[in-house]
């Protein structure tokens, strides 16, 4: 089964992002994952997007989680990434 995904473009790619989609593909779904840290589904699209960051208590979960490290939300993709158009 493909994982669900909610958004369609990548306004600010960063490393975090990247190792968040491996991490939702894995999951199953944003929701999944979304689930799994306790925040609304919208926080992860966001994330994803580049929009917004995780602050440092989630981004400690998402390390523990799924090995997120805790900078990589700060740093430029080391490999291009795309996502695919938005799945129902």
């Amino acid at each position: 089964m493909s994982p669900r995904i909610y958004v369609t473009e990548i306004v600010k790619p960063n490393e975090g992002a990247r190792l968040l989609w491996a991490a939702i593909k894995a999951a199953g779904s944003q929701a999944a994952l979304a689930d799994k840290l306790d925040v609304y589904r919208s926080y992860v699209s966001r994330w994803l997007r580049g929009e917004q960051k995780p602050r440092l208590a989630m981004r400690r979960k998402l390390e523990a989680y799924y090995g997120i490290p805790l900078d990589a939300w700060d740093d430029a993709p080391r490999k291009t990434f795309s996502l695919p158009a938005h799945a129902a």
